[in-house]
């Protein structure tokens, strides 16, 4: 699977035992511009096949829903 998308695009969601998803990008890492998108988030309605409560890391946990999330234009990604 291969990914090209622009800037501020959420990552793909796999639901299977392997998979290989690798996507270019418009420049390098930057942690300061990484967003975090709730799991659960009834605005993105992904029927997660659960047994049981998930084990969210530390990050995954702090996620907030996509109406809250932070939007970026192709002048704050310019201003960095």
């Amino acid at each position: 699977m291969d990914g090209l998308g622009p800037i501020s695009r959420e990552q793909g969601l796999v639901l299977s035992d392997w998979a290989e998803f690798t996507y270019k990008t418009t420049d390098f890492y930057a942690q300061e511009f990484e967003r975090t998108l709730r799991w659960d988030d009834p605005d993105v309605a992904i029927a997660w096949p659960l047994a049981g409560e998930p084990q969210l890391s530390a990050k995954d946990s702090r996620g907030v829903r996509f109406p809250d999330a932070e939007v970026y234009t192709s002048e704050s990604a310019a201003a960095r």
